[in-house]
């Protein structure tokens, strides 16, 4: 049973956050999409040649260095650096993950809140909360959930404290 509530839970996670491994690789890169912050963009009013589709890529024969020209879709050839940061940075805009941009929130913002949503429902500790109960509990803050605790059969002319105890069962190791 606990291998299907495993599977379940890891779909349930992976529907409702989508896929979060990370390469090591392109950590730092992901790691600076989620410090970016939406900012509003005003058209400058300047003349300049509109790219809509860029292909920057590097050289395949070893060399490493990003090229100094790059191509647009309309075949219009730009030789600038100005030209290539502008390309990459496109290319990075492109590459976030939606974004509100009402929010203003950045990408690491967005995955801190999404740390406290909970899958699983809320457990109870009422009965260990009792006033009955209080003074069985060796600390206030290590008591069992309602759910998984113990529970005393209960004895003909005992009161109900008498059920409960301070206790969780534990599978332990079996030869």
């Amino acid at each position: 049973m606990e291998q299907y509530a495993f599977i379940y839970r890891a779909l349930a996670e992976h529907f409702y956050f989508g896929d979060t491994d990370v390469p090591a690789e392109n950590f730092c890169d992901y790691y600076a999409r989620l410090r970016y912050i939406p900012r509003e963009r005003k058209s400058s009013g300047t003349n300049g040649i509109k790219m809509t589709s860029i292909a920057v890529s590097y050289d395949q024969n070893g060399g490493g260095s990003p090229p100094t020209t790059i191509t647009a879709n309309q075949g219009a050839t730009v030789s600038s650096v100005s030209a290539v940061l502008n390309a990459k940075v496109k290319q990075w805009k492109n590459g976030i993950q939606s974004f509100n941009k009402e929010s203003k929130q950045s990408g690491l913002e967005r995955e801190y809140e999404i740390l406290f949503t909970v899958l699983e429902p809320v457990r109870t500790t009422s009965a260990a909360q009792k006033d009955e109960n209080v003074a069985k509990n060796r600390f206030p803050d290590v008591v069992p959930f309602d759910r998984y605790r113990v529970m005393l059969i209960p004895r003909i002319g005992c009161s109900s404290s008498s059920q409960y105890i301070n206790a969780t069962p534990h599978r332990g190791y079996w030869q």
